[in-house]
Order: C-alpha cells, then structure tokens, then sequence
C-alpha cells in the first residue's frame, strides 16, 4: 500500500554545480503580518515541515507485486589446437538455459483521499487520531531524515533535512482501515 500525504514548499533548484540541489523552503516565510493577520495562524517558522498541520492526506494506492523466478544457465566452451599443417584449432561451445516465473501481481488502483480544494483532512485534526485509534493503526506519521539523501548535499529541507511522511506501520495494517 501506497500511501501519499500533500504539503506545499517553495523550491530552489541549483543545476549550477556537478550535482543538482534542490531547497525546500517554508511557502509562508515571506508573509507579511497582514496576510498572517488575515489567515489567524503563523506557519512562518522555520519547523514547518515537522508541523502536522503543514500535510494532509493526498491520496493512497494499493498494489501488490509477488513474482518469483528462476533462471538456471549452464555455459561449456572449448579450444583445442594441433601442431600440424592440416588441423590447427578447433573450438567448440554450448550453451543450455532454463527459466521459470511466475507474475503475481494486482492493478494499480489510486484514490484520491482529499483533494486541497474538497476540505483535506490535515494531519493534526482530532479525525485522525480517532479514526487510527479505533483501527488500532498506531502512528500515522513518521519524521524521515533526507540528509544523506544521494550521500548528501542533494536535497536541503528548511528546518533540519527533515519532513514528515507515511508511518510504515500504518501502511502495512490497511486491512483495518475503516474499522469503527
């Protein structure tokens, strides 16, 4: 399963040097205090993408891909050479392969879960609390470290490289989403 949560960021890319870099950045850290003033919140801070009111639910996925496989290969080459004016290398190869698999997979099958203009369900609203704890999903987020992200040096997120993304817990008990 799939899971995908939705915030917003303003991006700077550097192509500029060997290995791209791309910033993310606090989408309010240039509001002035009238537009944080007209909206009753200050996301200015440099925590935003830690905030769980910075994310909502986008939207989620559920596809499963078990195949096995085997390939059995065997090679036998040869070179033989004589000292004669008639018969002077003779090579000789074969060559023999088996393979076996089985695909076991099921559709891609995506769903939106809130869409930013259909009232998203945001990550601090008491919805999800209740909603994890009556399906016994445990925690729906996780903080995940991006800076070794590529050995590092590729991607910088404002507020300590981290941000925050689908518990795995989570993901792996969907069966009892929707459980009341």
């Amino acid at each position: 399963m799939k899971l995908m949560f939705m915030t917003h960021a303003n991006q700077n890319w550097d192509t500029t040097g060997s290995t791209p870099n791309l910033e993310m950045i606090n989408p309010w850290s240039a509001a002035t205090q009238e537009e944080v003033d007209a909206i009753g919140v200050d996301y200015r801070g440099d925590n935003y993408f830690n905030e769980l009111t910075s994310y909502h639910f986008a939207a989620a996925m559920d596809h499963y891909e078990r195949s096995k496989g085997v390939s059995n290969a065997l090679s036998i080459d040869a070179t033989y050479s004589l000292d004669s004016d008639y018969f002077v290398q003779l090579k000789f190869g074969v060559r023999r392969a088996e393979r076996e698999q089985r695909v076991k997979y099921s559709k891609y099958n995506w769903g939106s879960l809130g869409a930013l203009w259909a009232n998203p369900v945001y990550l601090d609203d008491p919805l999800i609390d209740d909603i994890a704890g009556r399906a016994q999903l445990g925690q729906v987020h996780e903080v995940v470290d991006w800076s070794n992200f590529f050995r590092g040096g590729t991607a910088t997120i404002q507020g300590g490289n981290t941000a925050l993304h689908p518990a795995n817990a989570m993901t792996n008990n969907y069966e009892n989403w929707g459980l009341s």
